[in-house]
C-alpha cells in the first residue's frame, strides 16, 4: 500500500469516526469502511487511476493471475526392470 493510499484511508476513517460522533474502540471498523467506501468509489471512476483500488481484493488475484507459476518437472519414471541373461558358457 503506499502511502498516499493509506493517508487517504486515514483521513475516511477520521470523517467516518466524526460522524458517528467519535465512537470509542471502532478504529478497525472505521478503517474497513474507509477502505470500501474508497474502492466503491475506484470502481465507478474513468479507467483513468494509475494505481489500482486500495485494498481491492480484484486487484491482487489480477496480479496473481499475471505472474507465471513456476514450471514443476515431472517425476522420473521408474526403469523398466531388464530381463536377466544366462550366464555365458
Amino acid at each position: 500500500m503506499t502511502e498516499d493510499a493509506e493517508v487517504r484511508i486515514r483521513e475516511r476513517g477520521h470523517l467516518i469516526r466524526e460522524r458517528e460522533g467519535r465512537p470509542e474502540g471502532q478504529e478497525q471498523a472505521h478503517w474497513e469502511r474507509a477502505v470500501a467506501e474508497l474502492y466503491a468509489e475506484a470502481a465507478t471512476e474513468p479507467a483513468a487511476a494509475t494505481e489500482p483500488a486500495v485494498g481491492a481484493p480484484e486487484a491482487a488475484a489480477a496480479e496473481a493471475e499475471a505472474t507465471p507459476a513456476p514450471k514443476r518437472r515431472a517425476a522420473p519414471k521408474p526403469k523398466a526392470a531388464k530381463p536377466g541373461r544366462e550366464p555365458a558358457t
